[in-house]
């Protein structure tokens, strides 16, 4: 008797999407989704460019099973963009908006 098996590979989905964020300027932020099965080999864009690991900076991707994230320790305004995680065929994307410092100290100048 011959038997044989089939298994239907389930597609892998991201379960939670990454999300639109706003954070002040040189504040720390994490951009992070979730995926249907654990340890998948992602790649994260900024408006469309492969995001390089950043050592100097401190950006570098992190999968802990199913999470994904992208830390920036110190946002700076030029990090206001669209990000896209992608897998495969698959994709989701999230807004970052770093906000400059509009608080300016009031100063006096006083002419002697």
């Amino acid at each position: 008797m011959l038997c044989t098996l089939c298994f239907a590979e389930t597609k892998i989905t991201f379960t939670s999407p990454l999300k639109d964020q706003t954070v002040p300027e040189e504040q720390s932020v994490t951009l992070e989704c979730e995926l249907s099965k654990p340890d998948q080999k992602v790649q994260w864009l900024k408006n469309g460019k492969e995001i390089k690991p950043d050592r100097k900076r401190g950006i570098l991707p992190k999968i802990e099973g199913t999470k994904h994230s992208l830390t920036i320790p110190k946002a700076l305004l030029d990090d206001t963009a669209e990000y896209t995680v992608k897998l495969k065929d698959q994709e989701t994307k999230g807004k970052l908006t770093v906000e400059g410092n509009t608080t300016h100290k009031n100063r006096t100048c006083l002419a002697l």
